[in-house]
């Protein structure tokens, strides 16, 4: 009965951000017809202005998210702290997020044409930043958002239920599918995965943050160009991505060995 509960309440917080989004952005589509806009007007319209549509559902996410909380003693916004993780912490969490989009970049290289899907799902993103908006959502509102969603909210859920090993590998999974993308799933899983270590080890909800914002910097701006630019070898990103990663999480790691089970404890 209490795996249900948990699942429950897990459904219920991501049913609450999509149900915001599909609201505004519902309400996007009808202005932009009454507008009288072409399809592909129409199209561009939604895009130009999805980054507003994006922090307005975070935001009312956030307080109704509050106030659900609000009298529990697992209150996410008390126990997951915003604790300073030191700059060695914060150097090395930017270098192992950086190397990880080396190594995706790389990958997705020579594997995007089985996933075509994702092509749409690559213009929209790119769309969506052609306006300060768009970028603040991408860039910055969406990681705070996720992770007070996922490496708060639903790993302190799961967390309760089974140890903090499984815990961390179940969050990551659901947020994969939470981006509806096959491809974008299947990175986004591991990328899930990694960011709960992250936090767990830090101590802090500030870890994963900033691990986060520099992933969507990275892949959404310089790497993907530059892998593109080296055409035929995108592997060397991969082989440099690989070691640079497997080093700096591994001193992550040792800077933070004592913090076994960092914001759980």
């Amino acid at each position: 009965m209490n795996y249900i509960k948990s699942a429950g309440k897990i459904l219920l917080y991501l049913l609450i951000y999509y149900g915001f989004q599909l609201l505004f952005f519902l309400i996007l589509g009808v202005d932009a017809l009454l507008k009288g806009l072409s399809n592909t007007e129409m199209e561009s319209y939604i895009y130009k202005n999805s980054g507003l549509m994006m922090i307005l559902s975070m935001i009312i996410s956030l307080i109704i998210y509050f106030f659900i909380l609000r009298n529990k003693e697992n209150n996410v916004f008390k126990r997951y702290n915003f604790k300073n993780i030191g700059i060695k912490n914060i150097m090395l969490i930017i270098v192992i997020c950086i190397s990880f989009s080396m190594i995706l970049s790389g990958i997705v290289e020579y594997v995007i044409k089985f996933f075509p899907s994702y092509n749409e799902t690559s213009k929209m993103i790119s769309m969506s930043m052609n306006s300060i908006l768009g970028i603040l959502a991408v860039l910055l509102f969406a990681p705070i958002f996720e992770e007070i969603l996922f490496r708060g909210m639903v790993l302190g859920e799961i967390k309760n239920k089974v140890n903090i090993t499984a815990a961390i590998i179940i969050q990551g999974v659901l947020f994969g599918i939470y981006h509806m993308n096959l491809f974008q799933s299947i990175y986004a899983g591991v990328l899930g995965i990694l960011l709960g270590f992250i936090c767990v080890k830090a101590g802090s909800i500030v870890g994963s943050i900033i691990a986060h914002i520099t992933f969507n910097i990275c892949g959404s701006t310089v790497l993907p160009y530059l892998v593109e630019l080296s055409g035929k070898f995108a592997f060397l990103y991969i082989i440099a991505g690989v070691l640079i990663f497997i080093i700096s999480l591994y001193k992550f790691n040792r800077c933070n060995i004592l913090n076994r089970n960092g914001i759980y404890d």
